[in-house]
């Protein structure tokens, strides 16, 4: 159910989109200012148009890196995704689940095993675990799909229905 990394696609595009579109209207109304009857000293509209410029390139920079993140976050859901596809019919298998916080389930998956939770982090680099912590290439991760997946089985302890029992296993073996 669901589509794994529609909801990642999405959500770059508008959070790129939003500084873009922000910016070329600002540039709209500089440019407004400055031509063709410039409302603005001669001297400060060759200034503004520069700046403007800056700005667009600067923008359009760092949308195309961010939203290139958050495609490739997409594409290891929709990796993850296949992969599950493969699980014989007595599991169901939900993408994309929303869970009221800021971001949602990449999968969830139902069977007779139990609830699954799988939170899909797409990096490049040798990936350990040390303890509760995942590391790549030895630094510890800018932020913690663990810590992530715990507050959603948190979330859905509280929602549990139909006798569901739903455990976090922890990565500490040990």
């Amino acid at each position: 159910y669901g589509s794994p990394g529609t909801n990642a696609r999405v959500a770059g595009a508008l959070r790129v989109l939003t500084p873009v579109v922000t910016l070329l209207a600002v540039t709209g109304v500089c440019l407004g200012l400055a031509l063709p009857v410039p409302r603005i000293p001669a001297p400060y509209n060759a200034f503004l148009l520069v700046i403007c410029a800056a700005g667009i390139v600067a923008t359009v920079r760092w949308g195309r890196d961010r939203l290139n993140n958050y495609l490739v976050g997409a594409h290891g859901e929709e990796t993850v995704g296949r992969t599950l596809a493969l699980l014989p019919q007595a599991f169901r298998v939900y993408h994309g689940v929303p869970t009221g916080l800021a971001s949602d389930l990449d999968h969830a998956v139902c069977g007779p095993s139990g609830l699954w939770v799988i939170e899909t982090t797409s990096r490049r680099g040798l990936v350990s675990v040390r303890g509760q912590e995942i590391l790549v290439d030895g630094e510890p991760m800018p932020f913690s799909p663990v810590g992530k997946v715990r507050r959603a089985a948190e979330e859905l302890r509280e929602a549990e229905k139909n006798g569901i029992e739903i455990e976090v296993l922890d990565l500490d073996h040990d």
